[in-house]
């Protein structure tokens, strides 16, 4: 398909001809979280390629009709996949910050802590270790617990942002406590608290 015709299906807001437009362009969309990451890595809190490539994709497809318009006033698509790519990997780096700032009053209490069964862990051991098995999820299930465990954002919106249904977060992060939990559990050589988080998966 030549490029004209995939932006004019595009324009209809045709969702197969938004994925081979993204699929095309995903070194540029690659080159650009690199090009960040290299710049501002170590300010990023330990964010991937995966996962800010994954941020743009996900906010290209949700306000694919912004893009459209932009577009459309004569920008070039290079450039506004450049000025998008920037924009999510900016706002990453702002909220993984702030997240940073809130781990400790926050991911204790809504995923809960397992303890070293000899010497009692401080505060910022568990929560490191904590964080470590977050790492260890796959993005599709991590960025579903991080949306709604940490940074409070409701399910329908979450499912929203990442173009699930409800039902499918809740599974993704039923799972991810699962794993969250097997991780701490094999790591402290204990068990883990029954009720890993206040709310219902």
């Amino acid at each position: 398909m030549n490029e004209e015709t995939l932006v004019a299906r595009c324009r209809r807001a045709d969702r197969e001809a938004w994925d081979l437009l993204l699929t095309r362009h995903a070194p540029a969309i690659l080159f650009h979280v690199r090009d960040y990451l290299r710049r501002y890595g170590r300010a990023c809190a330990g964010a991937t390629e995966e996962d800010l490539f994954g941020e743009v994709v996900v906010e290209l497809l949700r306000d694919n009709a912004v893009v459209l318009r932009t577009w459309g006033r004569g920008y070039p698509l290079r450039l506004v996949l450049r000025l998008v790519s920037r924009s999510v990997c900016y706002r990453e780096l702002v909220e993984r910050r702030e997240r940073l700032r809130r781990d400790e009053e926050i991911l204790p209490e809504s995923i809960g802590v397992v303890r070293d069964p000899g010497e009692p862990l401080s505060r910022g051991e568990s929560i490191e270790r904590l964080a470590s098995a977050i790492d260890t999820l796959e993005p599709a299930e991590r960025l579903p617990l991080l949306l709604v465990e940490v940074d409070g954002v409701p399910r329908e919106e979450a499912a929203y942002r990442l173009g699930l249904t409800p039902e499918t977060v809740s599974q993704r992060i039923h799972r991810a406590k699962e794993k969250v939990r097997d991780v701490m559990r094999r790591d402290a050589g204990t068990n883990p608290p029954e009720n890993l988080s206040r709310r219902s998966p």
